[in-house]
């Protein structure tokens, strides 16, 4: 059986696994680790998980972190046996602080075209809402992987597609991805392949470029292009974050609340990284 990405695709669509999950009953979920980059020290664990339902797929992520803070993300995806790609229709991601209070939300309706981003400064909220023209290669969150890995596996060694995100307000912008080939990873014992992501604001570079680091990922392409993990920033001037995917084969997950996610149950260790 073919395996999915980022959602779980019909057999036709994709041909490996981005995020490790398999089948497509059930809720399948891959499990994480998350480090703070070059130091090694665990900032928490995070959870991928899929299901079915009629004509989409439902993702969602779960974060959570030793400082409790958690994050819990929702990608909503159309599927279709004739289409190539799998379509994301709507993307939300909340942010909480330890009390369970928002920090940061992300919200998207791609056929509405309606996207809104809330974010904290000086301890005050503030919204900005915008109507948005999507091009139909828009992806967001979790599901950008899901985009990568398809074309890595077709051979192309660079990516152009178009991510929607906050910084801080509502903004579709283009992204290239550049395959480095086979490379040493240090949480894992063979090579694996680095591709190296960059958004590109346009005109706002000078303003938003120094705020949002490059992308990094981290694929098995002898695992039929599996996802290992990614580097990348929390959100729009927050702290970066290093997603290992812990070796293993998919967990069951109850049921998860809209709005406070269960615990994590026990996870197994990441393999210790090479100094």
């Amino acid at each position: 059986m073919r395996i999915v990405a980022a959602a779980i695709l019909i057999a036709s669509w994709l041909p490996g696994p981005a995020f490790g999950l398999t089948g497509t009953t059930g809720q399948q979920a891959t499990e994480f680790t998350i480090y703070k980059p070059d130091t090694n020290e665990v900032m928490g664990h995070a959870k991928y998980s899929v299901k079915t339902e009629g004509e989409y797929e439902m993702v969602t992520g779960e974060y959570r972190y030793v400082t409790g803070s958690y994050d819990i993300e929702h990608d909503k995806l159309a599927v279709s046996p004739t289409a190539r790609m799998p379509a994301l229709i709507k993307y939300d991601h909340t942010f909480y602080r330890p009390d369970g209070s928002s920090d940061h939300a992300t919200t998207a309706d791609l056929q509405s075209g309606v996207a809104s981003c809330m974010w904290s400064s000086n301890g005050e909220a503030n919204t900005e809402t915008k109507t948005l023209n999507f091009p139909s290669d828009t992806y967001a969150g979790g599901s950008v992987i899901l985009a990568l890995q398809s074309y890595l596996a077709d051979g192309h060694d660079v990516v152009e597609l178009h991510a929607f995100n906050c910084v801080p307000g509502p903004k579709i912008f283009a992204v290239k991805a550049l395959s480095r080939g086979m490379t040493p990873w240090r949480y894992r014992a063979g090579a694996v392949t680095q591709v190296d992501a960059k958004p590109d604001f346009g005109w706002l570079n000078l303003v938003i470029a120094p705020f949002v680091p490059d992308i990094h990922l981290w694929f098995e392409p002898g695992q039929d292009w599996e996802f290992d993990g990614a580097q990348f920033a929390r959100y729009y001037k927050g702290p970066e974050l290093l997603l290992v995917r812990i070796p293993g084969g998919p967990s069951r997950l109850p049921e998860m609340s809209a709005v406070k996610p269960p615990e994590l149950s026990k996870v197994r260790p990441t393999p210790t990284p090479s100094p």
